[in-house]
């Protein structure tokens, strides 16, 4: 596909209009060099989170370990008993406990003062909550910024939960139905957790079009609370939707936001593309990056909304466009140094001026995919992670010299490798060919299909019983053996899908819950005090 030239060299600054002293943020973005890889993990890198002082890095990663490092030295690598890929950790505002979720919908709360070594290098904590209330995939956690006791959850099932372990330490409800901890539910009538009909665990209807809004059930991506006015709650949907709430009334949102060429146009054929990330700037009142799949990055203001109830309250201060966001479930983008940084699908990570929404630097910081970026909150440091089990840091390096000669190249190939979603081009609407040829299909669903849709629960289930159940008749039964003919059947299907889960291959139904329930404890443990 050719575009003008025009068009590419309209996404790049020129260095040579970046000032040029030492001390300024352009510099240091101009000068960011690879100085750390840091090793520890034995699978894809989810999630990074330093604490509140920047002392401590947390990572999570599909080995379902987290790890805590300090002075980019591995401290700790604890096992966290979670059962799937770890896509979300945070630390408590006290760095005495550890939060994370997975995309079994699972969340682990582990207790950092009862460490104990076992095999090595591996430690595991003797007190931890476990909490199954989630109905599907667990995305993002958030720590609570006052109470240490208090953290939140987010989930593909449309929820918020709110936890008080001074109230309730687990929940071992098995997903059938939970609302212990409910706080926030976007979805409305059938569709939502809140009401008293049973939530189907294996069967979910997914909807990528339109005019299937009103009938579907929509997810929570990403959220985040405001640093400058902690009740305000900013919420990424994978329905399009930036939706604002009140923490003291999360019943409905305060403001919405989606933007023009995303609206549903009646009669009109289009599809939802999912928000992968939705940050606070922790510098700027009000100000919210959020990124969308198979888009770009919008720069909203919140501050200076209309408040009128209508999707476009919020004020459209940017479009960053340039990098590739489809392939994974997880795409972050953050703010650094009064700069945007996302990472990529080529395995890039692009900075973008703030104000200008030019691309300003460019440089590879995985493998494969980024998906993770985590600046240090004091300090010019820059975490990334992605496909690679490792971590890369960034730092200023004034040897380290900015080269922008192929970025033309690298933006022409993201374009060409795009999996063929409508693509907003400054306002002209380009079309590229699909993959396998489907219009329903899209990387996620791939990546669901080829995992087997999710980790099943621990306990045993009788799907047969499951599928007999009137209305299931027309469940798509995904597995691995017959992955051809799902797709096919994928393709052809106008209709939404409705999915089942198939049986874990690796039997983790039948894996017990105590201590002793996995390959790397044998029940012997060996004291030791947590020290940081």
């Amino acid at each position: 596909m050719n575009f003008p030239k025009q068009f590419f060299q309209a996404q790049i600054e020129s260095k040579h209009t970046l000032p040029q002293t030492k001390n300024s943020n352009a510099y240091q973005i101009n000068h960011l060099d690879e100085v750390k890889v840091l090793s520890g993990h034995e699978g894809c890198v989810n999630t990074l989170s330093y604490n509140k002082s920047g002392s401590l890095l947390l990572s999570g990663s599909d080995d379902e370990n987290v790890c805590i490092w300090k002075n980019e030295q591995l401290q700790y690598k604890i096992y966290t008993k979670h059962h799937s890929n770890i896509f979300s950790a945070k630390f408590s505002i006290d760095d005495k406990k550890v939060f994370s979720c997975a995309m079994d919908g699972e969340v682990i709360v582990t207790e950092l003062m009862n460490l104990a070594r076992k095999n090595g290098d591996h430690y595991h904590s003797e007190k931890l909550y476990k909490f199954n209330c989630h109905g599907d995939t667990s995305m993002e956690i958030q720590s609570d910024l006052e109470n240490s006791n208090i953290f939140y959850s987010c989930s593909e099932d449309g929820t918020i939960n709110r936890y008080d372990l001074r109230e309730i330490d687990s929940c071992n409800c098995a997903r059938k139905h939970c609302n212990k901890n409910l706080f926030l539910d976007i979805n409305e009538g059938p569709h939502s957790k809140s009401n008293k009909i049973p939530f189907n665990k294996y069967t979910r209807k997914i909807s990528f079009k339109w005019e299937n809004e009103a009938n579907s059930y929509f997810g929570i991506c990403s959220f985040d609370f405001d640093p400058f006015n902690y009740n305000n709650l900013i919420v990424g949907t994978s329905n399009d939707l930036v939706m604002l709430y009140d923490k003291r009334k999360p019943s409905s949102a305060v403001l919405k936001y989606r933007p023009e060429h995303l609206k549903p146009v009646e009669g009109k054929a289009g599809k939802f593309k999912k928000i992968s990330s939705i940050k606070y700037n922790p510098e700027k009142i009000g100000e919210v990056l959020a990124s969308y799949s198979r888009d770009g990055l919008y720069l909203l203001d919140t501050y200076k909304a209309s408040f009128s109830g209508k999707e476009d309250d919020i004020i459209n201060l940017g479009v960053f466009k340039g990098h590739r966001n489809e392939q994974t479930m997880i795409k972050e983008s953050n703010f650094f140094l009064d700069h945007i940084v996302t990472g990529s699908d080529d395995g890039n990570v692009f900075v973008y001026n703030r104000e200008t929404s030019k691309i300003v630097n460019y440089f590879q910081g995985d493998g494969s995919i980024v998906n993770c970026l985590e600046p240090h909150p004091t300090e010019s440091i820059l975490a990334v992670s992605g496909i690679d089990n490792t971590i890369k840091i960034f730092k200023p390096n004034p040897k380290k010299e900015i080269h922008l000669e192929y970025l033309e190249e690298v933006l022409k190939e993201n374009i060409d490798n795009s999996w063929g979603d409508d693509l907003d081009l400054d306002g002209e609407e380009e079309t590229f060919g699909n993959v396998f040829g489907m219009d329903i299909l899209t990387p996620e669903m791939l990546l669901r299909i080829l995992n087997g849709i999710r980790t099943m629960e621990r306990e045993e289930v009788d799907l047969t019983s499951e599928s007999s159940h009137e209305g299931d008749n027309d469940e798509v039964i995904v597995s691995q053996g017959s992955l051809a003919e799902d797709l096919d059947d994928l393709s052809s299907s106008e209709e939404d899908v409705e999915m089942s889960r198939s049986e874990d291959l690796d039997n983790t139904s039948q894996k017990d819950d105590g201590a002793c329930g996995t390959p790397y404890c044998n029940g012997n443990f060996e004291e030791e005090e947590f020290y940081l």
